[in-house]
């Protein structure tokens, strides 16, 4: 086998009740998001695994097949099966962590060209969820933060300048938006509410994300309040489908004297990771 046949040798356990082709997509899986197989790498050939871990063609495929589903490997014609640009994993609830925090968690190298930066009046929608009046002032940002120097997000920001003037003089290029708000102006981020939808990129999104146009985004609505209860930041988050996916902790709840509380049931961490992206 090549030069991924030391990343595979973890031991099947076939009188196990799990599905073999789940056992070996899972020992792959670890091995690419612990970086033991790179981005680039080539896997080894069906017939290869088939082999190496004594099992049929059928559990071999269904194994790749989810991986592809998942985004984490890609095959090419031709060519064979290859790992594919590493994927961003970002929490949902439970935490509330930025894309910086997200990336340097995970062993990656982040970064942010702020693209446009404006003292601004705020939209009627945005002021409703701000809980400002529409002819109040508000910071806007529209910034593209990298992961390892590609592209992963195009995000829009809008902030209450109210609260801490000084943020006007920030130029936001470096860091955590998060810590520089706690650690520099003592605001303490408290908690939020994402919204995910599917988008099209369009012209200006695909130009900026080096994507095609009407390729599939992740788009995230967000709304994080202070710890005084006020809120503060708006964001719309165009991610790339490709990229990014997004974890979601489920928790089971039950009517208690006719109040839900939630269970003591563990659920399993339950990920999101869309398909790889298609020519449109």
């Amino acid at each position: 086998m090549n030069k991924t046949s030391s990343s595979v040798e973890n031991i099947l356990e076939k009188k196990s009740p799990i599905p073999l082709y789940f056992q070996i997509g899972k020992i792959l899986e670890t091995q690419i998001l612990e970086h033991a197989l790179s981005p680039g790498d080539q896997l080894p050939t069906e017939v290869d695994l088939c082999e190496h871990y004594q099992v049929s063609r059928s559990v071999i495929r269904q194994a790749l097949q989810n991986l592809v589903n998942r985004g984490l490997i890609k095959r090419l014609p031709g060519r064979g099966t290859f790992v594919s640009i590493h994927i961003v994993k970002e929490s949902l609830i439970r935490e509330l962590p930025g894309f910086y925090e997200d990336t340097i968690d995970q062993g990656h190298r982040p970064g942010t060209r702020v693209l446009e930066k404006r003292v601004q009046e705020p939209s009627p929608e945005i002021a409703a969820n701000l809980e400002i009046d529409t002819c109040a002032s508000i910071l806007f940002l529209k910034r593209l933060p990298f992961v390892d120097n590609e592209p992963h997000l195009l995000s829009e920001t809008y902030l209450r300048i109210d609260v801490e003037p000084r943020l006007v003089d920030e130029d936001f290029a470096d860091g955590s938006l998060y810590e520089l708000l706690e650690n520099r102006f003592g605001l303490i981020i408290a908690h939020g509410t994402r919204i995910v939808e599917a988008a099209l990129a369009t012209k200006d999104d695909a130009l900026n994300l080096d994507i095609k146009p009407w390729a599939p985004l992740l788009l995230l609505t967000s709304l994080v309040y202070l710890s005084d209860g006020r809120p503060f930041e708006y964001s719309i988050g165009k991610h790339r489908a490709d990229r990014a996916r997004f974890e979601v902790d489920l928790v089971r709840t039950r009517k208690i004297n006719g109040s839900k509380q939630a269970s003591d049931d563990t659920f399993f961490n339950y990920v999101h990771e869309p398909p790889e992206e298609q020519d449109v």
